[in-house]
């Protein structure tokens, strides 16, 4: 399912010009759901704005993969550059933590990872925070192997506290995109 959420107006001026653009730029489209059978309908309607993706509750590199062929359609029919849509992968389950590696190339669209410690801390049933304030155990490693694969990617790693608030690390990273889309 889509949601709109503003990011940085800032950040995302970076992608206007990547699709064209010279006016405002869009706010982020968050993505969740690709078995949705309403997400078409949703693309459709959010494409013509030119928005960057930040997919929510990515569980593997295929799933990018998958959504960056639905956005291929839709730029083509709007007349982009195939590729000219930006993706920013949020891991929040145990699940994609696990297949974190399959990131690695997934898309040449994917330009950060981030991960999402509320939704892992709710599935695992864990403290988000040690007694001493440091992330527990399962989620520090949750963070290492999500920092691990956008370093063998070559992408931004960004931390995450939900996948649905505003974040500088996603405008940054969309900064970063702007000259060729993908900071590969």
């Amino acid at each position: 399912m889509l949601a709109l959420a503003g990011l940085d107006p800032a950040g995302l001026a970076a992608v206007g010009p990547i699709a064209g653009r010279t006016d405002d730029p869009p706010p982020a489209v968050y993505v969740s759901g690709l078995a949705d059978p309403r997400i078409e309908a949703e693309l459709s309607a959010a494409m013509p704005a030119r928005p960057p993706i930040v997919f929510v509750d990515a569980a593997h590199g295929r799933d990018v993969a998958h959504l960056g062929s639905r956005l291929a359609v839709h730029e083509a029919r709007l007349g982009l550059p195939d590729g000219a849509t930006a993706i920013v992968a949020v891991i929040g389950s145990s699940l994609g933590v696990l297949n974190a590696g399959s990131f690695v190339g997934a898309s040449p669209r994917l330009v950060g990872l981030a991960w999402d410690a509320d939704a892992l801390a709710a599935e695992l049933d864990v403290s988000r925070t040690s007694e001493a304030g440091f992330w527990s155990a399962v989620l520090a490693q949750a963070r290492g192997f999500v920092r691990l694969a956008a370093a063998a990617a070559r992408i931004a790693a960004i931390d995450s506290d939900g996948a649905t608030q505003e974040h500088d690390g996603f405008s940054a990273v969309l900064r970063r995109a702007a000259p060729g889309v993908a900071v590969r």
